[in-house]
């Protein structure tokens, strides 16, 4: 790399996201803040709590003291966490934000906490001392905490508010009249708190897009320093360009116009040779093939435009090329999947290179008005252990590739004996779905799902269920098979269309719906709104008896695409809910924005109650009832899960207490039973 082109590099890393620099330096400047605020508080906190010795309260008033002072310490030792992560230049803005805000609300809180609880026993003097002192905290808030518009807006509120209620629903008219003053001088510090917000953020701003002015001017007189240097070489060297740029026509053939890395043709042809020289050394030298697929470039691509995707996919063959050598070649497969092969390398030497290269690739993409990530998975394949053929190192690290993609991404994975079993299996079961309808082999079976407000059975939620030569093969294992095959189209819209067809010749009540899950294949389909209004125009089931789920997973795709499906299938009238919540890609302003109707806590949570699955639950229902969402818990297996989550308020239950899946025959035996019982 050449001098200049690391210049290049570097003020590209130095101009990186202004955003997120400006939200560096607003954390920096409430942390530089808060020492001093801290000693105030303090000194504050000392005058109310030993102050005022003729105060009857005095020895809680030193209880609170001693807790305001604890919340004082972790703190001060929360600034010191951020002055180390601020030499190491490691800080994460927002994880510190939210540090500091929980800090400064826990303070907020416990001022208003003093306020309220000892108001009966404050002479006047003190009272009117207790105001001045809130007065003042909220008044100094406005100008330390500036740098955050959320917290200098909310702060004065949270000190003066409790006290100011509180005062006017005294009988005294002095109290009375002071708190009128604190809730006219909460409202004045919330308007100049926004103005002094906005302001420090545009100044903070300013400083650096000053910066990054400063920057770009830089690199741009490099730039033209660097043009003028090449127009100069290639003046002094035309034969030799002239001779290149003839190899270069022959190589056309052979290279990826857009990344210029070698196409599939000259790779293949490449490590062909590799192998059939190495296959006449004794002992033969191993050589790894790395089959490598980018992590999160579809959702780059999809919300971006080709074009941005194209510039990922160049950098990212950059960055390969950066770490290859005369004993590797790089190859780009096709779409985001590139291939590498390294000569004399045994297999703990190709697991070290491949992550290396997941650590190049992961480093931040940073373009115009843009800063992306990438992951990558990557599954390696060895000669000869594994094969002497070119297809089937390329297919075998594939495997391994997308074995190991299924299990956690941004990893690498050696092909092994048990993942050839696991191909072969794949090969049978895909073979297996595509004349599994033809054979009928394919079924529905339907679990309750329980109203706890009524008791009664609110809907049934259909379950795919597979029979392949007398064995009863898994969901989780043949249904990403389907959409890997691309067999996940016409089987969701069969299990759609039965489920809709099945549901409506039930003669147990007349509002009893079916749920049906819609993968995030079938989501991001441009045919699912049409699929599911030609289901409900076929079946005659009304609408609002239709409920689609969808996987938390959906969360990781295109969003927007997202939101427009949920919007049109809302549209239809039916209902929509998020299942798996709370497992994986949950988004509290992405599920805001898809406004469905039901969100579904995961089995997850309920078998793990009592180790943080009943607080994960307690928060969802508050959050479910602030978004006016119904909530389902699934897993439901012991009375004291069921009387535990009905006392939080959730609406919806399912699981084996109540019943395990049926066929559609023994939906009435069941139904007819617990109406009786229930």
């Amino acid at each position: 790399m050449s001098s200049v082109d690391a210049k290049e590099n570097s003020i590209t890393d130095l101009t990186s996201n202004i955003e997120e620099r400006s939200k560096s330096d607003s954390v920096s400047l409430l942390y530089e803040n808060l020492v001093t605020g801290l000693i105030v508080n303090v000194a504050a906190a000392a005058t109310l709590a030993f102050g005022f010795l003729g105060n009857p309260q005095l020895f809680e008033k030193r209880v609170w003291f001693f807790s305001m002072l604890t919340i004082f310490v972790l703190r001060f030792f929360d600034f010191f966490n951020w002055h180390q992560h601020k030499q190491q230049n490691t800080i994460d803005p927002q994880k510190m934000l939210i540090r500091f805000r929980v800090g400064a609300y826990l303070t907020g809180i416990a001022w208003g906490i003093y306020t309220v609880y000892f108001f009966e026993s404050m002479s006047l003097i003190e009272f009117a001392t207790t105001v001045v002192i809130m007065a003042s905290l909220a008044g100094g808030a406005s100008s330390v905490l500036a740098a955050d518009r959320v917290l200098v807006m909310t702060y004065a509120g949270l000190v003066l508010i409790p006290l100011s209620v509180r005062g006017a629903l005294s009988d005294e008219a002095h109290h009375q009249l002071l708190s009128i003053l604190g809730i006219v001088f909460s409202l004045v510090m919330a308007i100049t708190s926004k103005k002094t917000a906005a302001f420090t953020k545009n100044a903070i701003l300013t400083k650096n897009l000053n910066l990054d002015l400063v920057h770009r001017q830089t690199a741009l007189l490099d730039k033209m320093e660097s043009q003028n240097t090449e127009i100069n070489e290639i003046n002094q060297s035309l034969e030799k360009k002239v001779e290149k740029r003839t190899q270069d026509i022959f190589r056309l053939s052979n290279i990826d116009p857009l990344t210029g890395l070698s196409n599939r043709n000259a790779f293949s042809k490449n490590l062909n040779a590799q192998i059939e020289s190495a296959s006449f050394r004794v002992p033969q030298p191993n050589i790894a093939v790395l089959f490598i697929d980018l992590d999160g470039f579809k959702a780059i691509n999809d919300a971006h435009g080709h074009v941005i995707g194209d510039k990922v996919l160049k950098l990212s063959a950059q960055r390969l090329l950066n770490l290859s050598d005369d004993n590797i070649s790089v190859c780009r497969w096709g779409g985001d999947e590139f291939i590498v092969a390294v000569q004399n390398s045994n297999e703990e030497q190709a697991k070290t290179f491949a992550n290396d290269i997941i650590k190049a690739l992961s480093e931040a993409i940073v373009l115009t008005h843009h800063e992306l990530y990438v992951g990558a998975t990557i599954g390696i394949s060895m000669f000869p252990e594994h094969s002497q053929n070119v297809d089937d190192l390329i297919l075998l690290a594939d495997t391994a590739m997308y074995e190991q993609k299924q299990k956690n991404k941004s990893n690498a994975l050696v092909f092994t004996a048990s993942m050839r079993e696991s191909l072969i299996r794949e090969q049978q079961l895909a073979e297996g779905l595509s004349l599994a309808l033809k054979r009928h082999e394919l079924y529905l079976v339907y679990q309750p799902i329980i109203d706890t407000s009524t008791n009664a059975c609110a809907y049934f939620e259909a379950l795919l269920r597979w029979d392949l030569n007398g064995k009863t093969i898994p969901p989780a294992e043949f249904i990403p098979i389907a959409e890997h095959h691309a067999y996940i189209h016409e089987i969701g819209n069969w299990v759609l269309n039965k489920a809709c067809e099945q549901a409506a010749s039930w003669d147990l009540g007349p509002t009893l719906g079916v749920s049906v899950n819609v993968s995030i294949v079938q989501i991001m389909h441009k045919d699912i709104v049409q699929q599911v209004d030609a289901a409900l125009a076929s079946s005659g089931l009304k609408p609002q008896h239709l409920f689609l789920e969808i996987t938390e997973s959906i969360f990781a795709s295109n969003i927007n695409q997202v939101i427009d499906v949920v919007e049109k299938l809302k549209a239809l009238g039916v209902n929509v809910s998020v299942d798996d919540f709370g497992t994986g890609f949950s988004s509290l302003s992405i599920l805001q924005s898809l406004a469905v109707d039901i969100v579904k806590i995961d089995r997850a949570f309920v078998s793990n109650f009592a180790a943080g699955g009943e607080a994960i639950i307690q928060a969802t229902q508050h959050i479910a009832n602030e978004l006016d969402y119904a909530v389902t818990v699934e897993g439901v297996e012991t009375e004291e899960q069921r009387q535990a989550l009905e006392e939080m308020g959730v609406k919806y239950l399912q699981g084996y207490y109540f019943a395990k899946p049926m066929r559609p025959r023994e939906l009435r035996l069941w139904h007819d039973s617990y109406c009786v019982t229930h």
